[in-house]
């Protein structure tokens, strides 16, 4: 019997003919030369990947949540940050802006 491929492939985003989840590849593009690693468990409603950008190790999130709901969890993010808590960094994409589409970029 033939083996199964995964679906996730290490690859360059726009590069390679990556799998598509959710037009992620493109959004993902707009932080740079993104290159997906493969997904990352535990995530049961949100698509959550490991991606490398340069020789940064990062999450990508594609969430349902709204963009009003996505800014106050940054802005939750960056409080706890102020004040001493280690907790994932959102990485701005290349026009600054921290979310796109539902999908957000973290340390």
């Amino acid at each position: 019997m033939p083996e199964a491929k995964s679906r996730w492939e290490v690859g360059t985003i726009g590069m390679t003919n990556q799998p598509h989840d959710d037009g992620m590849d493109e959004i993902l593009a707009l932080w740079g030369r993104a290159e997906v690693i493969g997904p990352l468990g535990g995530g049961n409603r949100n698509t959550v990947l490991e991606i490398r950008i340069g020789q940064r190790r990062l999450a990508a999130r594609k969430s349902r949540r709204n963009r009003a709901s996505l800014d106050w969890e940054i802005a939750l993010l960056d409080h706890l940050a102020g004040h001493g808590l280690r907790v994932p960094v959102p990485v701005a994409a290349l026009d600054g802006r921290r979310h796109i589409d539902g999908v957000v970029v973290q340390t």
